[in-house]
């Protein structure tokens, strides 16, 4: 997972915490990334690869299924606190880069 900020989110800080929406931002430049790797002939499986891990952290670190829905961000240092409110922009990235399906195989969602 990527710990950076987004634009939707400039006016606050996760100090360095694990971020759901900067990760799902990430997961889909991989994901662009291949596919330039692709059109330009050559073997975009590293940057596939990296999207994959990049989704399944989400996935396995931020999802809440008592809650039904993707925390905000996880505190990097101190107690890893897990930010359990997510904005908007959480929900409708985590949607709109793939990374929430509608159904789990391994019944965790």
């Amino acid at each position: 997972m990527v710990g950076l900020n987004t634009w939707v989110s400039d006016s606050h800080w996760y100090n360095g915490g694990y971020c759901t929406q900067a990760s799902a931002y990430m997961h889909q430049a991989f994901l662009l990334a291949a596919e330039a790797e692709k059109a330009a002939g050559r073997d975009g499986a590293k940057f596939t690869r990296e999207a994959q891990l990049i989704r399944t952290s989400i996935n396995d670190k931020l999802w809440l299924p008592a809650r039904g829905h993707y925390a905000e961000f996880i505190d990097r240092f101190g107690s890893k606190q897990v930010h359990q409110e997510p904005e908007l922009a959480t929900l409708y990235h985590t949607i709109e880069f793939d990374i929430a399906d509608q159904y789990d195989p391994n019944g965790k969602r």
